[in-house]
């Protein structure tokens, strides 16, 4: 399950890098990557505290199509924490820079195993903390 979740979060970090910049189409199927990825109860704590759930977390990914030309997003220091039968958690370091600013933040992710999933994996927490 380790190499599933790793592959993961490269695999839909990419798909952001893709979706924000707009070298995928805006279309339905190309968004179905992020919505069978995650699951029903999914929710998200960003580096400022703020919990979203995934139907808010949806809409604004699905609204941000084509909305940073000067994206880019890689992963650093992936980690299998813990798993439990068909659940793992992981840890990660997430790098972003917009318009030539760079930040980073730790995220902790819970994963449940799902065959019908991008990598056999589906994401059902995430929360991030910034890296000063």
């Amino acid at each position: 399950m380790k190499e599933q979740c790793q592959q993961e979060i490269l695999d839909f970090h990419h798909f952001f890098e893709e979706w924000f910049a707009g070298r995928l189409p805006n279309s339905d199927e190309a968004f179905a990557r992020a919505t069978v990825a995650v699951g029903e109860a999914f929710g998200l704590v960003s580096p400022n505290g703020r919990l979203t759930d995934r139907h808010t977390l949806m809409n604004g990914l699905r609204g941000e199509h084509s909305g940073r030309s000067q994206f880019r997003i890689w992963i650093e220091k992936f980690q299998l924490q813990q798993q439990h039968g068909d659940i793992a958690i992981a840890t990660y370091e997430e790098w972003q820079e917009i318009g030539g600013a760079i930040t980073s933040r730790l995220s902790t992710a819970v994963f449940q195993q799902d065959p019908a999933a991008p990598n056999g994996v589906k994401w059902l927490h995430v929360h991030e903390t910034w890296i000063e």
